[in-house]
């Protein structure tokens, strides 16, 4: 009889541990599928996002225009980077679609401190294309929103070394205007001084872009530098219906348009919103700025 009972009682008690087993695996599986599919896709790490599945992927009205594998390529084409401003605050690099697209852009904004306006349109910028990939099917996307976190943290032109870093590119004219260290225009003690500058030269450089928008304020003028820049300013302008000119009107030593555009041939437009921050400058500028991706490769 007592040997009856304990088989009785080690049956019951193989039969638990055979279910907490089964149990223990589809837990698993569940953590696992539920980990992928939660994947932020702006993450802090420096890694290309993958292992998002299409029909996790939020649906929108267009959404419906591209294959199931072009959405999944491009989330799975987006890379970020991080690198460091003068106080070592965090400058985010953003990529946006596959290397193997011969049509590039870089959009840069805040260069100068006291001008939001550049960070916010980006910002929006890249949400509207995570929500619309369509918009740069066969294109790739440079984002870096905010150019100098030390400058936009309080609210002055300058970075925390109070270098202008718009007069600090290592162009053939730097340095031609002297300017006291404590003036808004300093230039920095010497060309590209300030790791801000060297961070847009370094990624700039290698990324190679066919076009580079540069957002700043308050002018509401677009300014163009470079090879068939004004093709593209008056394109840009039919939108926002903004004044365009190839001349800012004072003297830019060291500056970016002069550096990459003049010097380096790549079109270069400065699109400098009005006072207007926020949505309101989004909204003014958006259309100008998707009109320019829709059309690269065709300038």
């Amino acid at each position: 009889m007592k040997s009856l009972i304990k088989l009785s009682l080690l049956g019951i008690l193989l039969l638990l541990v055979f279910i907490c087993y089964s149990l223990k695996d589809k837990m698993l599986y569940i953590d696992k599928n539920e980990s992928l599919n939660s994947i932020n896709p702006f993450p802090n790490s420096t890694s290309s996002i993958s292992g998002n599945k299409v029909d996790d992927l939020p649906q929108t009205e267009n959404s419906s225009t591209i294959s199931a594998d072009k959405i999944d390529d491009m989330i799975n084409d987006e890379k970020i980077y991080t690198e460091k401003s003068f106080e070592h605050r965090e400058i985010k690099i953003y990529v946006l679609g596959k290397d193997s697209c011969k049509n590039k852009m870089a959009i840069l904004g805040s260069m100068h401190g006291d001008e939001p306006q550049g960070k916010y349109i980006i910002e929006q910028l890249m949400e509207y294309v995570k929500r619309n990939p369509e918009a740069i099917e066969n294109k790739q996307i440079l984002f870096i929103p905010n150019v100098n976190p030390d400058g936009l943290f309080r609210n002055k032109r300058g970075n925390a070394n109070n270098v202008d870093l718009n007069r600090n590119f290592p162009t053939k004219n730097w340095g031609s205007i002297e300017e006291d260290k404590n003036t808004a225009y300093f230039p920095g003690s010497a060309a590209s001084s300030e790791p801000e500058t060297r961070m847009i030269i370094k990624y700039i450089g290698d990324f190679n872009p066919e076009l580079i928008i540069n957002i700043h304020a308050p002018l509401k003028l677009i300014n163009y530098d470079g090879f068939n820049s004004e093709r593209i300013a008056r394109l840009m302008a039919k939108y926002n219906k903004y004044k365009t000119a190839g001349d800012i009107g004072y003297p830019t030593p060291g500056s970016f348009g002069t550096y990459f555009g003049k010097e380096r041939n790549i079109p270069v437009i400065t699109l400098e919103t009005g006072n207007d921050k926020g949505e309101k400058a989004w909204q003014e500028n958006k259309e100008s700025i998707l009109s320019a991706i829709q059309n690269l490769g065709k300038f």
